[in-house]
């Protein structure tokens, strides 16, 4: 299964690329992520994300307001990495900013049970497979389909 990965950088088939700074989305989100990690189980504050969905990859890019003249998406291989279910992230960063209960978004994020769509996968490392062309999307739709996971992911 091919994984993807969004950037503003510019890297080469066959490069290692290592993750050097901690990730700054929904910091209070990760930190409480983090106590519920398992032993063999990645960092989730210091890593690099991919996704098994083409254009969800693109419209995660677009919806971090980089410039889609300067994206750059890329196959890559990861050889150790979590995958989870990337909704749980954004839901869990609202209820701490509303300081109401995580319920049992921790334990759904680092062992999932429900049949999520959109994934994130993360790791300490990624190897570039080769770029790849970006998708025409209709970002619409894929909003749709984001905010029914949202909704589930607050059921949680």
């Amino acid at each position: 299964m091919p994984l993807y990965h969004a950037t503003l950088r510019a890297y080469s088939s066959g490069q290692e690329v290592v993750a050097t700074v901690p990730t700054t989305f929904y910091p209070e989100a990760v930190t409480e992520i983090e106590k519920f990690r398992g032993t063999h189980q990645p960092n989730r504050s210091f890593c690099l994300f991919a996704t098994d969905d083409l254009d969800f990859c693109y419209y995660f890019a677009l919806r971090q307001r980089f410039d889609p003249e300067k994206i750059n998406i890329y196959e890559v291989q990861m050889a150790l990495y979590h995958k989870a279910p990337i909704a749980i992230v954004h839901t869990l960063q609202r209820r701490i900013e509303k300081g109401e209960s995580l319920g049992r978004l921790p334990d759904e994020y680092w062992n999932p049970t429900v049949a999520w769509k959109f994934w994130e996968y993360f790791g300490s490392a990624m190897t570039i497979v080769g770029e790849v062309q970006k998708p025409q999307i209709d970002q619409t739709l894929i909003f749709i389909k984001y905010q029914g996971e949202s909704k589930l992911a607050s059921s949680l």
